[in-house]
């Protein structure tokens, strides 16, 4: 076998190495072994195998034999191009790259002898070299096929994957291609029963073709100004609102992850950020009716649904929907009914925050950042005849008793969310969810005080 497509050419004096591509050959000769096929015909089908095969091998890490060291050395934030699967090293080194650019990398290694043209059918071997997780595989091999069929135009028919030729606990991976023609693709879809072996037979793809669905939407300008409920001047201000926290959220990634580790799975800064950078490629794409802010919030909130995935993007969508709910409701209250409003809005979130997550004061979730706010903002009394002055001088005030809030779950005990799983010892750090809430409550402040002259 020789389908490594680490080098240029083949004046190498050693040869290619026969890498992961060689399942293919063992796969379809032993089929055509199982029927009864001539020792001529098998000889001439791996012959064709050999010469339309193409193999790379990347890693994020060396491999360590047992008792051993690492089989090299590889800096932190590089990956290792063109390896086998002896655990020695490859021929190039590049910086860690997204799944898509790193595909693109080896793909373009494949195409270097010019095996395959658009159109061809292929199969192809997604190889986990030992170290990757099912998850990180299957990045891969999403990657893989879309670039495969929408830059490089081939017919991905058939797909293996796993770790079906490792390097001991590499953490990389390897992708083989194979021309396909009916009788090879045959033999590739011949049930084996062997046990490391993908299922019985290798897989056949289903073509997903995404579906089209045109809803009818009124843009007519008279349409669009019966929906409007608040001035242009004011819809620019709900729009800095929007902007400014995203930008926050954005900000605070590794903050809240790092915050997220020492009592849950680390992702909080991320799924915020999934979130935010959402809001913000609506906002620029001008697909947000920012004159319209419940509308606005319920399309923001269909959004978090889609994209923040957990708990907190099911929360978040449920408490927009809600505060979307008594915005609608309190329109055209203008700056005497401005607190009373973000009051209702904030009470609101907290109710369905507890009745759907179930979670209470003081169990050391985003709850606890939303009661201080409550608490400030109830301070301020019930009536409803607030000036502009008072107003811009309340959101100081509220903004800093969310973040103390936000802080004081430092020293509450877990009794809900992923904290409470784990031991009090890793209860060290402020709750994640609730210094969210207090970032982009502070990130209100600045645009809510310039838009208090215009209500």
């Amino acid at each position: 076998m020789a389908d490594d497509m680490a080098f240029d050419s083949d004046e190498n004096t050693a040869g290619r190495r026969g890498l992961a591509g060689a399942l293919f050959l063992h796969k379809v000769c032993g089929a055509m072994a199982e029927q009864g096929k001539s020792l001529d015909d098998i000889h001439a089908t791996a012959k064709q195998i050999l010469s339309t095969t193409a193999t790379i091998g990347i890693s994020l890490s060396p491999c360590c034999l047992p008792g051993r060291g690492p089989s090299f050395e590889l800096p932190e934030g590089v990956m290792e191009l063109g390896l086998g699967i002896h655990g020695e090293a490859g021929l190039h080194r590049t910086r860690v790259a997204s799944a898509d650019d790193t595909v693109k990398l080896m793909a373009d290694r494949l195409f270097t002898q010019n095996m395959f043209s658009a159109g061809d059918r292929v199969a192809l071997i997604v190889n986990n070299l030992g170290g990757l997780s099912n998850l990180e595989l299957g990045v891969v091999i999403n990657s893989a096929i879309r670039h495969l069929e929408t830059n490089r135009k081939l017919c991905v028919e058939r797909v293996a994957s796993g770790a079906l030729m490792t390097s001991i606990n590499m953490a990389g991976v390897s992708l083989s291609l194979l021309r396909l023609d009916d009788a090879l693709a045959a033999g590739l879809g011949f049930e084996v029963q062997v046990s490391g072996w993908p299922g019985t037979a290798f897989q056949k793809r289903v073509s997903m073709q995404p579906i089209t669905v045109n809803i009818a939407h009124s843009t007519s300008d008279a349409a669009k100004t019966e929906e409007n409920t608040i001035s242009e001047e004011l819809g620019q201000c709900f729009e800095k609102c929007l902007r400014a926290m995203c930008e926050k959220l954005l900000a605070a990634e590794e903050e809240l992850n790092a915050l997220d580790r020492s009592a849950g799975d680390g992702d909080c800064g991320s799924t915020f950020k999934l979130g935010a950078a959402a809001v913000v490629q609506m906002l620029d794409s001008k697909s947000l009716p920012v004159r319209s802010p419940h509308r606005a919030l319920v399309m923001i909130a269909s959004k978090m649904e889609e994209v923040m995935g957990g708990t907190s993007g099911a929360l978040y969508t449920l408490m927009l929907v809600r505060i979307a709910h008594i915005m609608k409701q309190a329109q055209g209250g203008g700056i005497a009914g401005f607190i009373p409003t973000v009051r209702d809005c904030v009470s609101g979130a907290i109710d369905v925050i507890s009745s759907y997550g179930g979670a209470k004061r003081s169990d050391r979730t985003m709850l606890d950042a939303l009661y201080g706010t409550h608490d400030a903002l109830l301070a301020l009394g019930d009536g409803n005849d607030f000036t502009a002055d008072q107003v811009k001088a309340a959101l100081p005030k509220i903004v800093e008793a969310c973040h103390d809030a936000a802080q004081s779950t430092k020293s509450m005990s877990a009794r809900a969310g992923r904290a409470s799983y784990v031991s009090a010892d890793h209860w060290t750090e402020p709750d994640a969810g609730a210094v969210a809430v207090a970032i982009w409550m502070r990130a209100l402040q600045a645009p809510l005080s310039a838009a208090t002259a215009l209500l």
